[in-house]
């Protein structure tokens, strides 16, 4: 399986721990307000830094608070993770 599918796997693991996912989610659908109406999960300041912490957690990752605002799909994190090196097996979710 593709490094990105199983990147976005495991981060809607770790989003589905703060909020119930909507019948029509799609990897590129927002996480946080847009502000251009378009539906989202709500999700809130506290939320985002929480996810922060689960990127720590799970692929030893450091966000640095610039880039949080990068953080705005599920694609957008599998993106800015494989930028980062994450390479994730279907046994592992290390780092290259």
């Amino acid at each position: 399986m593709k490094n990105n599918q199983l990147l976005c796997e495991k981060i809607c693991e770790a989003l589905r721990l703060m909020t119930e996912l909507p019948e029509d989610f799609t990897y590129d659908y927002p996480l946080f307000d847009q502000f251009d109406g378009r539906p989202h999960l709500a999700l809130s300041s506290i939320n985002a830094l929480e996810l922060v912490v689960i990127i720590y957690e799970t692929w030893h990752i450091d966000v640095p608070m610039e880039d949080i605002r990068k953080l705005v799909s599920v694609n957008a994190i599998a993106s800015y993770l494989e930028e980062a090196g994450v390479v994730v097996s279907d046994e592992t979710g290390g780092r290259a």
